[in-house]
């Protein structure tokens, strides 16, 4: 059953509300109509409008997440890309097989780089923009490869580890994170199955860990012994509060440098085999 009407506060609402399929259509000529119905009409106006209004801003925030994540996807023909100094972030699959693409500029105004974001594209597939199997644009690591083995130490001037930069590196077993650095982004640490040290080195600077919503960034690592050399952060949304080390149960020993200020509620929910733990004195707030 459909009601067809003309009228949106009668015919349209009146068929809602009977739980019928509802079709508005064109009046057939408002100039014959009786005073009261035009007058009807002209309050239908803003409301309508106001749907309008609805319609463009939903269907633009979707554009907006789309183009956030897949702005340059296939642009096969892109051959060059200037940022702009107020990008903050990059998205997933932003120029993934951008396959003209040799060049790209990132400024230091980006402080995360989705999954992805530039596999694929030329300067990627490009065997000189490796160096000893790490890729970077700038001061931003991008990518890891799976073949890289032992300690790794951050190289200096590193501002941004992009999300899945070391997905799945098994057999690194050692990571040190300089002071440059400022962010590391989600999964970041993800597979890396030998992973058994994990040093942030001291500094006075806030770094942004990844967040933590679906997989903590450790997971899948055996890690046994973390040095966090000054204040961390990192996303959830979960209330629960998870942690990059949550639930890391191989993890036995944790020293907090003098440099932090504080320790999350669950920062280390779930690490049963944690036995040392070594506090800072100018830690003044310890979470639940």
């Amino acid at each position: 059953i459909a009601m067809v009407g003309d009228q949106l506060y009668t015919d349209i609402l009146g068929g809602n509300k009977a739980g019928c399929y509802t079709i508005l259509v064109n009046p057939i000529n408002v100039k014959i109509e009786p005073w009261f119905v035009r007058f009807k009409r002209f309050l239908e106006k803003p409301f309508m409008w106001g749907v309008v209004v609805w319609f463009f801003q939903r269907e633009l925030t979707k554009f907006a997440k789309w183009w956030k994540k897949n702005a340059f996807l296939d642009c096969t023909s892109l051959t060059k890309i200037d940022i702009p100094q107020n990008v903050n972030y990059i998205g997933k699959y932003a120029f993934y097989q951008c396959r003209a693409l040799p060049s790209i500029t990132i400024p230091d105004s980006v402080t995360s780089i989705g999954d992805y974001a530039f596999d694929s594209c030329a300067y990627y597939d490009d065997k000189s923009n490796w160096e000893n199997n790490v890729l970077y644009i700038g001061n931003h690591l991008i990518k890891v490869r799976d073949t890289i083995s032992g300690d790794y130490a951050i190289k200096d001037g590193t501002r941004v580890i992009a999300n899945r930069a070391f997905y799945y590196c098994t057999s690194l077993t050692s990571i040190t994170i300089g002071d440059s650095v400022t962010s590391i982004g989600d999964y970041a640490f993800s597979g890396c199955t030998g992973l058994k040290k994990f040093v942030i080195e001291d500094r006075e600077t806030t770094l942004k860990l990844g967040n933590n919503s679906g997989n903590p960034l450790f997971t899948d690592c055996p890690l046994d012994y973390v040095y966090i050399g000054g204040d961390i952060s990192y996303s959830t949304s979960s209330s629960y509060g998870y942690s990059p080390f949550y639930r890391n149960t191989s993890l036995r020993s944790v020293v907090i440098s003098d440099l932090a200020t504080k320790v999350y509620t669950n920062e280390f929910y779930g690490c049963t085999a944690l036995t040392d733990v070594i506090i800072g004195h100018n830690v003044k707030n310890i979470g639940d």
